[in-house]
């Protein structure tokens, strides 16, 4: 999972045995190096495309007028299956995601 920090701290108090977090409030737990990925991909520089493989990310959970959210809302790989005026959530668009994009995939984005 790729995910701003604020749901991080949010995933880790309700769903920490379920899911791990891409980073929290507490970067400095996560290192320099993953703090820098977390920043290319919240701002949306290049390279974040490489983050996405070198993490294996299969979903993202973003402020739903961030920047890269309104890039992915348009891409065919990746596929919105949760949206409101706080939070999106995309899956990857791949086999292994198909029951739920089946049940959620059907998801108009919201600003």
């Amino acid at each position: 999972m790729f995910n701003d920090d604020e749901f991080g701290d949010y995933i880790i108090y309700s769903a920490h045995s379920h899911y791990k977090v891409f980073i929290d409030s507490r970067v400095d737990m996560y290192g320099i190096d993953q703090f820098k990925d977390y920043l290319t991909m919240l701002y949306f520089k290049p390279g974040w495309e490489k983050i996405i493989e070198k993490y294996k990310i299969n979903w993202v959970i973003l402020d739903s007028d961030s920047i890269l959210s309104r890039y992915l809302v348009e891409r065919k790989d990746w596929r919105l299956i949760y949206s409101d005026e706080v939070a999106n959530i995309f899956v990857r668009n791949i086999s292994e995601n198909q029951d739920i994009l089946k049940q959620y995939g059907h998801v108009n984005y919201r600003k």
